[in-house]
């Protein structure tokens, strides 16, 4: 009878599993069309192939937030979607690198006028990078969002980052100095490819908010 029970359990566990990663593609499918739409319509530039996983790059394109690493990963046979203002050299570098990299037919895009409407899109996306140094990022929330959308998240441990992302859990910590960040891209997208693992990390993902607001109410009942 334990041993029918276990396998009861063991049923709907993999259903619930199921469940999430197909809600999961369901919304990078979304994305997908979203990205195609905006090249279509000249509101973005650059490659897509839609056989390959996206790895997204939103927010302000400037020095201390090291854009410019991201294009490392390209060889990894993904898309790098990229979205924000340049707000210095580094950021007009950082669209000069686009246009060529796009030219020499690499699945890069560069999604312009970017906003909330854009964001909310954007954070679809199978992955988030979040390559800020260490001591420059005040909080950060992007990254926070994609948690909220069950997006893989590889990230410094920059700003609010330890409160919230733990390795290998709820999303991927790459070093200051990012030595490790093709080796953490490597491991996100072996995560796709073992439904099982990617389905608990989402789980993790979400469950992000509930462990928090459980420890908020705790310590407001300490004020009383």
């Amino acid at each position: 009878m334990e041993k029918r029970c276990e396998i009861v359990r063991d049923g709907k566990r993999n259903k619930r599993q199921k469940k999430i990663v197909e809600t999961k593609e369901e919304e990078m499918k979304n994305f997908e069309s979203y990205i195609i739409k905006k090249i279509e319509s000249k509101e973005a530039v650059g490659n897509f192939d839609s056989k390959k996983l996206s790895f997204v790059y939103a927010k302000r394109l400037t020095e201390y937030k090291r854009p410019l690493h991201a294009f490392s990963l390209l060889d990894l046979e993904i898309n790098l979607i990229l979205s924000g203002p340049p707000i210095d050299e580094i950021g007009r570098r950082t669209l000069e690198e686009i246009k060529r990299l796009s030219k020499m037919g690499y699945p890069v895009v560069y999604v312009l006028n970017y906003d909330s409407e854009v964001a909310k899109n954007l954070l679809k996306a199978y992955a988030w990078l979040n390559l800020a140094y260490f001591a420059r990022e005040a909080s950060g929330t992007s990254y926070k969002k994609a948690l909220m959308n069950g997006t893989m998240v590889i990230t410094t441990s920059c700003g609010s980052v330890p409160e919230f992302i733990k390795d290998e859990y709820n999303g991927f910590l790459v070093k200051d100095d990012l030595s490790d960040l093709r080796d953490k891209a490597k491991r996100v997208i072996e995560v796709y490819n073992d439904k099982n693992e990617w389905a608990k990390m989402i789980k993790n993902c979400f469950s992000t908010y509930s462990v928090l607001i459980d420890r908020v109410i705790e310590e407001f009942k300490k004020l009383r």
